[in-house]
């Protein structure tokens, strides 16, 4: 077995299977040379047209690419490169010319990916491989990109992507959506690859694996080696395969939890690396679960006490966060036990969601359920239910999940009663509007819940200090009576992109802290609009960015600005503020005021 191989732990998932014929994984890449001797016995199809992905110029890099992904997937176990899948139907979907240059190619555009996707997807390709970057650093999530991947999740396809290798503090923002999994390469020493793009979104959603001098399958009927993030994905697509190839019972959530989820690795900007023996054991601990909730049968001893040890580490985090005054400074060196959880210093979030309630046993449903009995009402008349007095214990024992763009992604813990009452008004419909509401979580993020806390559900634990629920339309109505216009507090809110977030990036914070708690954003774009403020016209808002501010000591400083357009030239003013998000609620550390672009004569 190669060194690649062993990186990742996967020795015994190769012995038990070479994947299921059945199983497709789709490749949006470049074309195969499927004349290699090394894909003798490997089902290569295409979607459209079985020539379309064969090579026709060897010395492409497009050739090159693709032939060198698919060898990481399906070439021989016997070849100089073994695959890790080569059971496994490979289809093929070519997106790059064969030009000698990528640059002398047609631009292939974001929505042109989004088509193959659905086209790959209904074509039943259960597994997505993108070890692409597209039109560069510059390109952008779109909306037909963005349908395309809830299209993914919805139809249990799972898709992986490179981070990209621009040494980026995110991934490729063509990635940019809770269901895609990105990966990062790591160099043979397990350390991150200088070029690989890291940051909290990679390291929350993503994997790092092999990604340096990996040795696979060359276009000129030999071997070559390779190094970056498109290297990387494979080995997280192919181990996704062989989990799916030896436990066909698992659906996509499963298989998406199970390949991401490695508890209290993901604290910084570097995702772990992939492991297939834990993701198998977390797997089976899932499925194992499952079972037991559909065959209604006590857990065996063994999962029990597993399940009442990670409850305790759980607990004990929990109670240390909530209990201890936690100050943002850490050591310089850390020397840990491996099965130790620290907590050195707090991952705040102001996320943006809806709240919905998970059952976290049958008895707790079955008690809900004679609950809304009782009261005369059905059990989708969740607030009526757990807002009555008799019956608020049962809040108690609900587990509290943010949902975020129709994906779980935290569990919420109430600090108190208070916290808990919250909860259950996000759950009253607002009878003057027929706007969706959302809740805003503040909170401290914790360790991933065990898989007996919340029926399955292995989610961040978010400790809540505040919480409230609103909708876009109530809260434009409420800036209304401090005079701000409608139009103008839709054009703000529009402009900082105000929508459902994981609130746990610097950014993502700062700017969710400015739509609901600093109004001044809001006038000043009232007074550009004003001809008086400024003589000659009046000024739009045509844009907001944000950057790190650079600030001495300890604290983390975001500036956003303002950018406003004259209605009649192209000129242009600039606005600043600075928000402070260095503590669990953020602040205006600095008051809007001019700015000067550095590019700006």
């Amino acid at each position: 077995m190669n060194s690649a191989l062993e990186q990742i732990n996967i020795a015994k998932l190769l012995n038990e299977t070479k994947g299921n014929p059945e199983l497709i994984i789709a490749m949006i890449d470049g074309p195969v040379n499927t004349r290699h001797p090394a894909f003798a016995q490997a089902s290569i199809n295409n979607l459209e047209n079985p020539e379309f992905i064969v090579c026709q110029n060897t010395d492409s890099l497009a050739c090159m690419h693709g032939t060198f992904i698919a060898g990481v997937l399906v070439a021989s176990r016997e070849s100089e490169a073994p695959g890790i899948c080569p059971a496994c139907k490979l289809l093929v979907r070519p997106l790059f010319c064969e030009a000698k240059d990528f640059d002398q190619c047609p631009i292939v555009s974001p929505k042109e990916l989004a088509k193959v996707l659905r086209k790959v997807i209904d074509a039943e390709a259960k597994i997505i491989n993108l070890s692409i970057g597209l039109s560069g650093r510059d390109a952008e999530m779109t909306t037909e990109l963005e349908a395309a991947y809830d299209y993914a999740q919805e139809k249990g396809s799972i898709v992986i992507a490179a981070s990209g290798n621009q040494a980026a503090f995110q991934v490729n923002p063509l990635f940019k959506h809770p269901w895609i999994i990105p990966v990062a390469a790591a160099e043979k020493s397990g350390q991150v690859y200088k070029d690989s793009n890291i940051g909290r979104g990679v390291a929350n959603n993503g994997l790092l694996a092999p990604g340096e001098n990996v040795l696979s399958v060359d276009s000129k009927d030999d071997y070559r080696n390779m190094t970056g993030t498109s290297v990387a994905a494979p080995f997280v697509t192919g181990t996704v395969a062989l989990l799916w190839s030896l436990y066909p019972q698992a659906d996509a959530q499963d298989i998406h939890h199970c390949i991401r989820l490695y508890g209290h690795d993901r604290q910084g900007a570097v995702p772990p690396m992939l492991d297939a023996e834990k993701s198998r054991i977390i797997l089976e601990q899932i499925l194992t679960s499952k079972s037991n909730r559909e065959e209604n049968v006590m857990p065996t001893t063994n999962t029990l006490a597993m399940s009442e040890q990670e409850e305790k580490v759980t607990t004990k985090v929990l109670e240390r966060m909530q209990n201890e005054e936690i100050q943002p400074i850490q050591p310089q060196n850390c020397s840990c036990k491996d099965n130790a959880i620290f907590y050195n210093s707090p991952e705040y979030i102001y996320a943006i969601g809806n709240i919905k309630i998970v059952f976290p046993s049958k008895s707790i449903e079955k008690e809900y359920n004679f609950a809304a009995k009782e009261l005369g009402k059905t059990p989708t008349d969740q607030y009526d239910v757990l807002s009555d007095d008799n019956f608020f214990y049962i809040a108690e024992h609900i587990c509290w999940v943010l949902q975020i763009e129709n994906v779980d992604c935290y569990i919420i813990k109430p600090r108190s009663h208070n916290e808990l009452r919250d909860l259950v008004n996000c759950l009253k419909p607002d009878p003057s509007t027929l706007a969706e509401s959302y809740s805003i979580v503040i909170g401290v993020r914790g360790p991933i819940a065990p898989p007996s806390m919340c029926n399955g559900l292995l989610l961040p634990i978010v400790l809540c200090n505040q919480l409230y629920y609103f909708s876009f339309e109530k809260h434009i109505s409420n800036l209304a009576e401090l005079n701000i216009p409608n139009d103008i507090a839709s054009l703000v809110l529009k402009s900082m992109e105000i929508k459902g977030n994981n609130g746990d990036e610097d950014k993502e914070r700062a700017l969710n802290f400015l739509a609901f708690r600093a109004p001044e954003v809001f006038y000043k774009a009232v007074q550009m609009l004003d001809p008086s403020t400024k003589p000659g016209g009046s000024y739009f808002l045509k844009g907001v960015t944000t950057q790190q501010s650079i600030t001495l000591g300890i604290r983390k400083v975001v500036d956003v600005i303002f950018t406003f357009q004259r209605n009649d030239t192209q000129e242009r003013s600039y606005w600043s503020c600075g928000v402070d998000v260095t503590g669990l609620f953020p602040f205006l550390s600095t008051p809007l005021k001019l700015y000067v672009p550095i590019n700006q004569s």
